[in-house]
């Protein structure tokens, strides 16, 4: 699909741009709160997962569907602090194994992946600076205020 991603009309909604003659009928899938964390979440993913669910359940838009994509972004959150705290204690520098030549850590690379995998995600969720100012979950303006009374 090519142009611009649609936005949800929630989000629309939450902006006040929506307008009846351009909504969609759209998937609405329940709501979670506070659903427990994924088995496969690893340590680190789990502390990642008991910071974030609050956040987004206090938005009201993490869903039941979600869950698995949230799983993942904490999995690779939790990776990059597990590695970050090794790089932290060990340095960013090693000698390579087979001779004396200094070079970056090997899991540098794989924190740096995390990260940017994490990233990709979390923009998804509003979870980047950049994606917040995006989205005012949960803020009414007085505009949207006045479209839903006379929408009621």
């Amino acid at each position: 699909m090519k142009g611009r991603k649609p936005i949800p009309t929630e989000i629309k909604k939450q902006k006040g741009t929506f307008r009846k003659s351009r909504g969609v009928d759209e998937i609405k899938p329940e709501l979670s709160l506070y659903p427990k964390p994924p088995e496969y979440l690893t340590e680190h993913g789990i502390e990642v997962w008991s910071l974030t669910v609050p956040f987004l359940t206090g938005l009201k838009i993490l869903t039941q569907v979600d869950e698995q994509l949230l799983g993942a972004y904490c999995n690779e959150m939790g990776r990059y602090n597990e590695i970050a705290a090794k790089i932290k204690v060990n340095g960013i520098l090693t000698k390579a194994p087979k001779n004396d030549y200094i070079m970056a850590h090997p899991l540098y690379a794989v924190m740096k992946q995390s990260l940017k995998s994490a990233t990709e995600i979390g923009v998804l969720f509003g979870i980047t600076p950049s994606a917040r100012t995006r989205v005012q979950a949960g803020k009414e303006n007085k505009k949207t205020k006045l479209n839903n009374i006379l929408n009621a």
